[in-house]
């Protein structure tokens, strides 16, 4: 998304263009800190936020495109350890970012030549360089979209568990603040205590919490979602598919969720949902379109 300048900053960009232009970014991260850099060679104050020339390098060609095609612009910078840390860019952090850019004058930055509104697609680093690519807020409309938005068929149920779409009631069986009473594995196994752990007669099974999710909400991995492979109830000991980013601690706090593999029977039998099931359990598998005729 691009606003255009009005007519004083017009008359500044003709006469000055390529001489005193700096590019401004104010990087939103999805939890709402912000970033503030640019690729000037000093501060850069405008409209009242101060842009720091610590971490960005330099700019790519910002490229256009016309109708709703999505123009890519890559970003190079540092990784300072202060602005930019490499545990931010391990948890992806920035991923997803809305980014502000504004090309300014840095003699005159009160007048703003042009604003640019994208988001972060993704970002890759190597050693302490980072290279993050941006994409115009137009891109997620040609984004493939599947399930009952025009997509496809399938055995298993699409929708997210809890969703708007799916409506099943897991208020009372999500554990909103687990703390970590053990930790048998640093990054793939942790325990709770039963005080801060304690689902009603529906979660107090085994497995039940088997496909959810445990969000982490304090701690080294404090917004890392963890899926949830394996649940037992006596010692609230839940075991992780993936190991965790940095080392589980005691007493970090954490939100479980209980999951659904998707079926019809889970839908029906562990959370009575078996009106909003969002699958197709009489569509044959690939198996059964496969198999020969039986005579």
């Amino acid at each position: 998304m691009t606003t255009r300048p009005g007519r004083m900053a017009e008359d500044l960009l003709r006469y000055h263009r390529g001489k005193h232009l700096a590019h401004c970014l104010r990087v939103v991260a999805l939890d709402g800190s912000e970033l503030l850099f640019t690729d000037h060679d000093r501060k850069v104050t405008v409209e009242g936020k101060t842009y720091l020339p610590i971490v960005l390098g330099s700019l790519s060609a910002d490229r256009r495109e016309g109708g709703m095609r999505s123009g890519d612009q890559d970003v190079r910078g540092v990784i300072d350890g202060t602005s930019i840390t490499l545990p931010q860019l391990r948890q992806q952090k920035y991923r997803g970012a809305t980014v502000h850019l504004l090309v300014v004058d840095w003699c005159k930055p009160a007048i703003v030549y042009s604003r640019h509104q994208r988001m972060i697609a993704r970002i890759v680093y190597d050693g302490s360089n980072f290279v993050g690519t941006m994409q115009s807020v137009t891109q997620k409309l040609r984004r493939q979209t599947g399930g009952r938005f025009g997509g496809h068929f399938s055995e298993t149920c699409q929708y997210e568990l809890g969703s708007s779409f799916c409506r099943a009631d897991i208020s009372a069986t999500t554990i909103s603040t687990a703390v970590v009473d053990t930790v048998p594995d640093a990054y793939m196994t942790v325990r709770f205590t039963t005080a801060s752990f304690a689902p009603p007669s529906a979660g107090q099974v085994d497995d039940y919490y088997r496909d959810g999710s445990i969000v982490w909400s304090t701690g080294n991995n404090v917004g890392q979602v963890s899926p949830i492979v394996g649940f037992t109830y006596s010692t609230r000991e839940c075991r992780l598919l993936i190991p965790t980013l940095q080392a589980i601690q005691v007493g970090d706090q954490a939100t479980v969720k209980p999951g659904c593999n998707g079926l019809f029977d889970t839908c029906k039998d562990k959370f009575a949902n078996a009106a909003n099931f969002g699958g197709s359990d009489l569509e044959p598998s690939a198996s059964n379109i496969r198999e020969a005729v039986i005579e």
